[in-house]
């Protein structure tokens, strides 16, 4: 956590406005509590003689489907397609095959219904399933092909036998069952 702080005081401190950081462990909890420093008020640094330094309170704890912009130090909205799922430090993980965030802030991302599948990267929204495939459950990664004599429309879920006296002629993945000769 420190480090990420220490990076946030650097990139600051090459737009101009960071001279230094400093580092304080709560004795309670032993968690180290960063935070960055210009010039103009004192403040003791640990381990430094003492400066003209005013404090400017830490980063801000972001909620959950925000991060962390650096270089502004303000929490900033996930993107559609990704999404973080808890408060404070992190980032935005994209969503895996299966599921979307269509919306900025997600705070998680949500599967995609049976009978469809995403997009990688970053997906915004679910395909259905094309013609000859089926997708059987919610979240699922992949179109799978109809097996031979069985049949699907777009964006289904299970696939359907050809009637009696139909078939798919041996060939799986079809969309439609034709009459046997």
């Amino acid at each position: 956590m420190a480090r990420l702080h220490i990076i946030a005081c650097l990139s600051l401190l090459l737009v101009g406005h960071i001279v230094s950081a400093e580092l304080q462990v709560d004795e309670a909890t032993g968690c180290e509590k960063g935070r960055c420093v210009t010039p103009t008020n004192k403040l003791s640094l640990r381990g430094l003689a003492q400066r003209s330094l005013l404090a400017v309170p830490k980063a801000p704890v972001c909620p959950a489907g925000e991060y962390l912009q650096l270089l502004e130090g303000k929490c900033k909205k996930c993107t559609p397609g990704r999404a973080k799922k808890n408060k404070g430090a992190g980032t935005c993980a994209p969503c895996r095959k299966g599921s979307y965030a269509e919306a900025e802030g997600s705070a998680a991302c949500t599967p995609c219904p049976a009978g469809t599948t995403s997009v990688l990267p970053l997906p915004t929204r679910c395909n259905a399933c094309p013609a000859g495939t089926y997708a059987p459950e919610a979240g699922s990664v992949r179109c799978i092909p109809c097996f031979e004599n069985s049949i699907s429309e777009a964006g289904a879920s299970e696939c359907e036998r050809c009637p009696r006296g139909t078939s798919t002629r041996g060939k799986s993945g079809q969309w439609q069952c034709v009459p046997d000769n």
